[in-house]
């Protein structure tokens, strides 16, 4: 519950940002994934994060990619802020979260574009 609690928190601080300002959704320059993350960790999410239906947009969906990720709350927001910076994640239509803008998830992205 407690992660839940955090995943919830970025996304929702993501959610609040306006694109190309700060962490929130748009493109960033390139970086490295945040510390204790890898290229593993991240597919990891992005599989989760299509399991939960390609977005997360409540505690069901965070509830999901918590259980499969195995991520500590400090690592999953950074996940959220860099995929996003990458331009991996875009704000959900409604503004609560984000929808994942890549692999299997780019036609759901698109249609909520």
């Amino acid at each position: 519950m407690a992660r839940q609690a955090i995943l919830m928190v970025a996304l929702v601080a993501l959610a609040g940002c306006e694109p190309g300002q700060g962490v929130g959704f748009g493109p960033a320059a390139p970086g490295a994934p945040p510390p204790g993350v890898d290229e593993a960790d991240l597919a990891v999410f992005r599989a989760a994060v299509a399991e939960a239906g390609c977005q997360v947009t409540g505690e069901q969906e965070a509830a999901v990619v918590e259980a499969r990720t195995g991520l500590d709350p400090a690592q999953l927001g950074g996940v959220v802020e860099y995929l996003a910076g990458q331009g991996e994640l875009v704000q959900a239509p409604d503004g609560t979260g984000f929808v994942l803008a890549t692999g299997a998830c780019a036609g759901v992205a698109l249609r909520a574009g």
